[in-house]
């Protein structure tokens, strides 16, 4: 993996495993109601709980597009492919859907308890964990371009010190 892709990789992956610990803390239910109490508890939890949908929604549009990035280098050749890399990535949605799926079952849970939360952002999360569903399933690896044409080019060293004098000259 080339060393961007696996520092971003590693820290979706970390950002990810904190949201899911902290969604399991927060998500415990406090089932009695003294005078209220119960629904103040859930309003103030809402704040930090949309917080974390939020996080939950960027991370899965950063893992899309590290995914998209990575599987674009392999094809033009810039990145080998490499199983590791492949596993990582596809081991990184098969763990954000069940903790998005909780964040679903809690936006529901706030619902039932006339708690509001913005609809567009769950909208998002649906969508994104039938996305993340459907990248799953047709999961395929990533293959060299056939076409040579496709192909990221690289200069030799030379050719780039031709290329910056002929810069400097013109």
């Amino acid at each position: 993996m080339a060393f961007t892709s696996a520092i971003r990789g590693a820290a979706v992956s970390r950002e990810l495993r904190s949201i899911d610990r902290v969604s399991k803390l927060l998500f415990k239910d406090h089932t009695s109601d003294h005078g209220g109490e119960f629904r103040r508890v859930l309003e103030e939890r809402r704040g930090v709980f949309m917080l974390r949908l939020h996080s939950m929604l960027g991370i899965f549009k950063l893992s899309r597009q590290l995914l998209c990035d990575w599987r674009e280098a392999v094809f033009r050749g810039e990145e080998a492919y490499e199983e590791a890399d492949d596993s990582e990535f596809k081991a990184l949605f098969a763990t954000w859907i069940p903790v998005a799926e909780r964040f679903r079952q809690r936006a529901d849970f706030y619902a039932r308890h006339h708690v509001p939360i913005d609809r567009s952002v769950l909208e998002d999360l649906k969508m994104y964990i039938e996305e993340s569903s459907r990248i799953l399933q047709a999961w395929s690896k990533p293959g060299l371009s056939t076409a040579f044409s496709l192909r990221t080019r690289r200069l030799s060293r030379a050719a780039e010190m031709k290329l910056l004098a002929l810069k400097e000259i013109g």
